[in-house]
């Protein structure tokens, strides 16, 4: 299996409502309801979630995926609430009618720099002294969860791309998988 990781270094930013626990939890609703799956799991001792979605039948290209930008959450690729979006979804949508499988994984917001200050809602793309926070979920779905889901006669091939902090989190991921 070959995993092919692409990043992307542009920076968008969308405003967050002074609920965003609620706003999150609406907008994974309305992914949902345009037939995206959301996956729940522990990783290392932290929870994380994921939105998947897939064509009928084979993923005759395979599957992607996607690490959003820092501040971001993992929806803004599935529902467009706002116009700054919009261009994340339609990648989404393309990939979709293209054939692959899309992984939309979503950043803990844990990351601490190296003198503990958390840094928001990023991936944790930088070199530090201390066990890295997401390359253990972005294993995990490369070797567990993609492979469970993907119908039998499926391309195997597994792409990673990311926005801004996913893009760093891409390239993060390319130096630590060998596979």
């Amino acid at each position: 299996m070959g995993v092919l990781l692409i990043a992307c270094g542009s920076v968008v930013s969308a405003r967050q409502t002074s609920d965003g626990a609620a706003d999150a939890a609406s907008q994974e609703k309305q992914c949902m309801a345009r037939g995206w799956q959301r996956v729940e799991m522990q990783v290392a001792g932290l929870p994380r979630e994921l939105l998947w979605k897939a064509p009928a039948g084979s993923w005759s290209r395979g599957a992607i995926i996607v690490l959003h930008g820092g501040g971001g959450q993992h929806f803004q690729w599935c529902v467009a609430n706002a116009p700054v979006v919009a261009p994340q979804v339609r990648f989404s949508e393309l990939a979709l009618a293209e054939g692959f499988a899309v992984f939309l994984l979503n950043s803990s917001d844990r990351v601490t720099d190296n003198d503990g200050r958390v840094c928001g809602k990023v991936w944790d793309d930088e070199v530090r002294k201390r066990p890295n926070l997401d390359l253990p979920f972005i294993g995990e779905v490369i070797r567990e969860v993609v492979p469970r889901l993907r119908p039998a006669s499926s391309r195997r091939e597994i792409f990673v791309t990311g926005l801004s902090s996913g893009g760093y989190m891409t390239v993060r991921a390319a130096t630590h998988f060998d596979d």
